[in-house]
């Protein structure tokens, strides 16, 4: 009986490893995919920042483009008003 408790034991032991193996092969591949997505948001994000600045700058762009016109609407009043004086 005490031989065959070894044997069983020993297969548990081995079963064991097994498990251990493909858990080990299971967490490494999750890991990488935990890396993979972590980069991922860091784009996004990054991204993200990116359309953030660009809105803004459009913004900006259209408010600068807002005073031109109206200053250009400005002067075109004034030659008229100058034209129709000559």
């Amino acid at each position: 009986m005490n031989e065959e408790m070894r044997k069983m034991f020993n297969a548990i032991l081995e079963e064991i490893g097994r498990v251990e193996e493909k858990m080990d092969g299971y967490l490494e591949r999750l890991e990488m995919e935990v890396e993979v997505l972590h980069h991922e948001v860091n784009a996004c994000k990054l991204e993200s920042d990116a359309v953030g600045l660009l809105i803004r700058r459009m913004d900006q762009l259209e408010q600068q483009v807002g005073r031109h016109e109206d200053r250009l609407t400005r002067l075109e009043q004034k030659q008229n008003k100058i034209l129709s004086m000559v």
